[in-house]
């Protein structure tokens, strides 16, 4: 018989704010669970919806910026096939549409938006179908990874002699008949008192426990852990984390590309990237994985032997790419910036509510918030390392450790977990006891360092938008120069 009324792992080391500063709540600050779901649900999409349009029109002027490079070589194409069979001439009309627009700046009477907005839309089209192609093959690299795969999933079943495991996994399904999505496959693996929730979709979910998470927990606190995942997995966290590593991988994978062209060692790392992409499999993964957890490292390993004797010469491989640098090397950094300094930190904002949606629906399936005050300081104390990939350290309970702060595919400088003694003051607010928590830490930011933070955000805020407008125009005049005079030069030559 597995006995459930051992001591409380929590010790007064664990974390958490003085419980002076939340026993001193009026029952007015106090939150029902059901309200704190809602509020969180509502912060988190208040931090999306901004992200989704900011992509959207990222994506959009990253298209227009590929427009003189696509167009060029497509029309160039259908200039060759001109010679053997009839062809329009492409470039011949876009070149007329373009001319038209800009010869109405010059004039008194500027062209409608909508003719502005018309000529944007057809811009893009050929940049948006390769984002979109970009997309389709990140995400069926990321497939291969065993986490998306049921029979794959790494661990092993609960062992039959082992009461723990055997309990953690009948609580699992417990928590998952009460939130009505299908019971999680669980499995277990060696060292780590830390658990996640990973699968494709909800009906083939799996939960992943580290063996030292489970003697470090009584039955009630197992609830709090079973339950935490489960709201994990009927929230949809696994789709809205793919989604947003897919959108963050959008943006970085050019700037890796960008950078690769201008040198021997740095061209080949970008071919086997690219092969690893086209043609993946799980032993590539992990090359696809470290090439976007930071777009602006040196890919090459070494640099050509006659780099040094030609000294500040181009070489040939750089003459080459000159057509490159407009639509692919600038707007390459540019989707690499913009998703660094800006995106991934307000992704990561945003799956911090997440966290604490989850948490607070843990509540509302045990209607028990010291389970999970309970297992949040016990994991903080025994340690959270776990063996689970690194850049889906975000769908285990606490912070695993990994690179990055376990950042969603790419790195952030904000993690994506907020920290344990902001969750514990939140359950406290939903009615967890304080008096068993207590550490030195403070309780909070002072007004100062809000009102600081936020002058500093809205500087480099301000600061980021400049650098993007001058990037976009560094991009499109060097397209005209080096990308659109010589494919003019092929195409009056080829008609």
């Amino acid at each position: 018989m597995v006995h459930d009324n051992h001591a409380d792992p929590a010790t007064p080391e664990a974390v958490g704010p003085e419980p002076a500063a939340w026993t001193n709540w009026s029952a007015s600050e106090r939150e029902q669970f059901f309200d704190a779901i809602a509020r969180h649900r509502r912060n988190a999409w208040r931090v999306t919806l901004p992200c989704a349009l900011a992509s959207l029109l990222l994506a959009l002027i990253l298209a227009i910026l590929l427009a003189p490079l696509l167009y060029g070589l497509l029309g160039l194409a259908v200039d060759v096939i001109n010679l053997a069979l009839p062809m329009p001439d492409l470039l011949g009309h876009l070149g007329s549409m373009v001319g038209v627009m800009v010869d109405s700046l010059d004039s008194d009477r500027l062209a409608p938006a909508g003719a502005w907005l018309r000529l944007a839309l057809v811009a893009a089209v050929p940049g948006a179908v390769l984002m979109a192609a970009i997309v389709f093959a990140l995400r069926r690299a990321l497939m291969h990874s065993p986490l998306f795969h049921p029979l794959k999933a790494p661990g092993r079943p609960a062992l039959p002699s082992d009461l723990n495991e055997q309990r953690f996994a009948n609580t699992v399904a417990e928590m998952a008949a009460a939130a009505m999505v299908p019971a999680p496959r669980v499995t277990f693996v060696d060292g780590g008192a830390n658990a996640s929730a990973f699968g494709p979709d909800e009906s083939h979910a799996t939960v992943m426990a580290g063996t030292g998470l489970l003697p470090n927990l009584n039955r009630q606190q197992m609830q709090g852990i079973a339950a935490h995942l489960i709201a994990s997995v009927a929230d949809g966290d696994m789709k809205i984390g793919m989604r947003t590593a897919m959108t963050l991988g959008l943006f970085t994978l050019p700037a890796v590309v960008s950078t690769g062209w201008a040198d021997r060692a740095g061209f080949a790392a970008t071919v086997r990237l690219l092969h690893a992409i086209l043609l993946p499999t799980p032993a590539r993964l992990d090359r696809i994985l470290q090439a976007l957890d930071d777009p602006f490292r040196d890919r090459g390993s070494e640099r050509d032997a006659t780099k040094t004797s030609q000294g500040d010469r181009l070489t040939w491989r750089q003459w080459a790419m000159m057509p490159l640098v407009g639509p692919v090397v600038i707007s390459g950094f540019l989707g690499g910036l913009v998703s660094t300094m800006m995106l991934a930190p307000a992704v990561a904002l945003a799956w911090r509510h997440r966290k604490f949606m989850a948490d607070a629906n843990a509540v509302a399936l045990t209607r028990d918030p010291d389970a999970l005050v309970g297992a949040l300081a016990a994991i903080s104390a025994a340690g959270a390392n776990t063996r689970l990939a690194a850049w889906a350290g975000h769908l285990c309970v606490v912070n695993p450790g990994t690179r990055h702060d376990a950042s969603l595919l790419g790195g952030s400088y904000v993690s994506v977990f907020p920290p344990l003694q902001r969750r514990i003051r939140a359950l406290v607010r939903i009615g967890a006891d304080p008096q068993r928590f207590t550490s030195n830490a403070s309780g909070g930011k002072s007004w100062l360092l809000k009102v600081l933070s936020a002058v500093l955000f809205t500087v480099i805020g301000s600061l980021m938008a400049v650098v993007v407008v001058l990037l976009i125009w560094i991009s499109l005049a060097l397209s005209g120069l080096f990308t659109l005079l010589p494919v003019a030069l092929l195409h009056a030559l080829l008609r």
